[in-house]
């Protein structure tokens, strides 16, 4: 097995156990991948640091999270993947929400969307997260009328994912706010 496919084995691995609440076991399998990776692994590095900084969200360790989340977005960065960028820069967004800091929050969910506005193919999933996430935040931010459109264009994109939690949810959340 090469070694970029044993790393991505190893991620998933780890990906997977931490799904099991194995987090002793998942990160055994990330250090095992992370000492795997060349210098120039720029994708699969953005992954390790990426699945390091779930586990510390998982934990409600928020600040040790954001630090790794940047440290996976600056891989992803070099490695020129839009995707991978928008996808770290909405979980960098994530966290800045749940500590409170909205308006840099706002910037990053804004950032993300732009980029996967822009990519080629990006999956309605990967959409209605970022979406949901700037849903929120405008929200707290009492800006209403940008909620609820946000909302819409959240509604649709898990529709397009299949996902009926995140279609009801946006539903109510349209519901609730046009009330206000």
């Amino acid at each position: 097995m090469s070694d970029n496919s044993q790393i991505s084995t190893l991620l998933q691995k780890a990906w997977s156990q931490r799904g099991q609440g194995l987090y002793k076991k998942a990160k055994v399998s990330v250090e095992e991948a992370r000492v795997l990776c060349r210098e120039s692994d720029l994708e699969h590095l953005g992954r390790v640091y990426h699945i390091l900084a779930q586990f510390e969200s998982d934990h409600d360790q928020y600040e040790d999270a954001l630090e790794l989340l940047k440290t996976s977005q600056s891989f992803y960065q070099r490695s020129g993947n839009s995707n991978k960028i928008a996808h770290s820069t909405r979980h960098i967004a994530d966290i800045q929400s749940l500590q409170g800091d909205l308006k840099a929050a706002k910037t990053n969910y804004t950032v993300a969307l732009e980029l996967y506005r822009s990519a080629p193919i990006t999956h309605s999933l990967d959409m209605a997260n970022a979406l949901r996430g700037y849903a929120c935040c405008l929200e707290s931010l009492t800006e209403y009328k940008q909620a609820i459109s946000a909302w819409k264009e959240t509604r649709v994109h898990y529709k397009l994912a299949g996902v009926k939690a995140g279609v009801k949810e946006a539903g109510d959340r349209i519901s609730s706010l046009s009330k206000l």
